[in-house]
């Protein structure tokens, strides 16, 4: 949690709290939850989204795009 206890505007009471929130097919949702003041609200949000991002490629870590792959069989058409 060192990015939300490094940012002055997260408040320290309630303290941040991180949680495994779904292990899903092809993800791992994670949930941060951190309070911050209403007026930081929205930029301590999108800051931390930020670092959260720059920090987990760093480490070597990617967040792929979803994919699927289209199989198309040709032949007779149905019916």
């Amino acid at each position: 949690m060192g990015l939300s206890t490094g940012d002055e505007r997260i408040l320290d009471d309630p303290e941040p709290l991180v949680m495994i929130e779904e292990l899903g097919d092809n993800a791992v949702i994670i949930n941060l939850r951190a309070w911050a003041g209403a007026g930081d609200f929205w930029d301590a949000v999108r800051d931390l989204k930020k670092a959260i991002k720059v920090e987990l490629e760093a480490a070597g870590y990617s967040i792929p795009f979803p994919q699927r792959d289209i199989h198309i069989i040709s032949g007779d058409k149905p019916g």
